[in-house]
């Protein structure tokens, strides 16, 4: 009888001892997956807003540009048009870098995270970003949709011109009519919409930075208290 009691002390030890340690390796890699993300974050967070300092030079471009128009709108420099048009077009993105995000996703390690609360702030991060993949989408849409009134009304060419971005690339020597652009409807209602849509998408990023910033907090607080 005292031998089987040995043998299952045995046993209980052994199995303790294995599950201890399996422990032991599951908190270190769950260590090393938490400071992987937070370094993850950490870039994703300047990266984040720089986007919204874009954003909103586009903003203020576009507000500008609607206080110019009107049915008898006056003359300013032809450069302040051309450098508004190519805010128009621009359409500053923000496109996280989630390769640690979707590997731990995509292989099960997310099982390792044991703060509950953190789980469930990486999956409202998730779907947070698709909805901003789609706000993206829907301003280029716009844009996409909207180009064909302003063709016979501005030349592309002269706002690539604008912003030096492309050396050699002059102004087009096309006739420009900046009265009637600044006096056309469709022109003011497509500047109005990409601005509306412009705010809506700074106030989607700054609540991602409030989130983005509550995931660093986590993480750090997480990694200190498993040293």
């Amino acid at each position: 009888m005292g031998e089987i009691i040995i043998i299952v002390v045995g046993i209980m030890f052994a199995v303790a001892i294995n599950n201890w340690n399996e422990d032991r390796l599951n908190s270190q890699k769950e260590i090393v997956l938490l400071t992987k993300l937070k370094s993850e974050f950490e870039s994703n967070q300047l990266s984040l807003k720089s986007s919204v300092n874009d954003l909103e030079q586009v903003r203020n471009k576009l507000t500008t540009f609607l206080d110019l128009m009107g049915p008898k709108p006056d003359k300013v420099e032809d450069s302040v048009i051309h450098d508004t048009v190519a805010n128009y077009y621009w359409n500053p993105s923000y496109s996280p870098n989630k390769v640690i995000f979707d590997m731990s996703q995509s292989n099960g390690d997310f099982n390792l995270i044991t703060n509950t609360q953190l789980q469930e702030k990486l999956r409202k991060w998730a779907n947070v970003i698709s909805h901003i993949k789609f706000m993206q989408q829907a301003i280029s849409k716009h844009q996409e949709t909207a180009a064909e009134v302003w063709l016979d009304l501005h030349s592309w060419k002269s706002s690539i011109a604008s912003t030096g971005e492309l050396e050699g690339v002059g102004p087009s020597n096309f006739p420009f009519d900046q009265a009637k652009l600044l006096s056309t409807p469709a022109i003011e209602h497509a500047v109005s919409m990409k601005l509306t849509l412009t705010h809506m998408h700074i106030n989607q990023l700054i609540k991602t930075i409030k989130l983005q910033q509550e995931l660093i907090d986590i993480l750090n607080l997480e990694i200190k208290h498993a040293k």
